[in-house]
């Protein structure tokens, strides 16, 4: 889901406070973070990789490299983001690789210490990975076409014409198809949201 009543400042990248590096990663929106990142893992690294550990490692990672983003907007943003979280994820993979040869080769634990372990605020985190959830949820329970269409123009931040180029479909039928999955997405979501919530009360 797009972030709503987030506006986005590229300048607040260009700084050094903890708060405006906040409000740069919640206009990304991290719950749609997470599930990009899911996506790109496929099915054979699912199981193996948490798509949330890969998203802290890329802020780190991002936080390294703000002065380097010169998008204008929360699409390019997250372009941004999604392309260090994949080179996170190969040096992940990488990693992995590295760590089986050095426990098949006998060496010491220590060979395989990966450093501190970065922590966030586990209110904010589960609060994201909660939010993650119930859009995962709810777009596993849209037909396929739809949910297909929502997809690209929500987490990928394709237009209508772009999803209709590469659907190979007119851009009209893309555009009703849109209409209906995000009434139907956000009508689901927000459900599921309050009966969520009214069961935590």
């Amino acid at each position: 889901m797009k972030p709503s009543n987030t506006p986005f400042r590229s300048d607040l990248l260009k700084s050094d406070d903890p708060g405006a590096w906040d409000d740069v990663i919640r206009a990304a929106h991290a719950p749609t973070m997470m599930l990009l990142i899911e996506a790109r893992l496929g099915s054979r690294l699912r199981g193996r990789v948490n798509s949330e550990n890969v998203w802290h490692k890329s802020l780190l990672a991002a936080w390294r490299a703000r002065e380097t983003f010169a998008g204008p907007d929360v699409p390019a943003l997250r372009r941004w983001l999604t392309g260090i979280a994949e080179e996170c994820l190969k040096k992940r993979i990488r990693r992995s690789a590295a760590d089986l040869r050095v426990l098949k080769d006998g060496r010491p634990e220590e060979a395989i210490y990966a450093g501190p372990v970065e922590t966030t605020d586990p209110a904010t985190v589960a609060a994201d990975r909660a939010e993650a959830a119930a859009m995962r949820t709810v777009l596993n329970g849209m037909p396929p076409e739809l949910r297909y269409t929502v997809w690209l123009h929500e987490f990928e931040n394709l237009e209508p014409q772009q999803i209709a180029d590469r659907l190979e479909l007119p851009v009209l039928a893309i555009q009703t198809q849109l209409r209906r999955g995000l009434i139907t997405y956000r009508h689901k979501l927000r459900t599921l949201k309050n009966r969520s919530a009214v069961s935590q009360s």
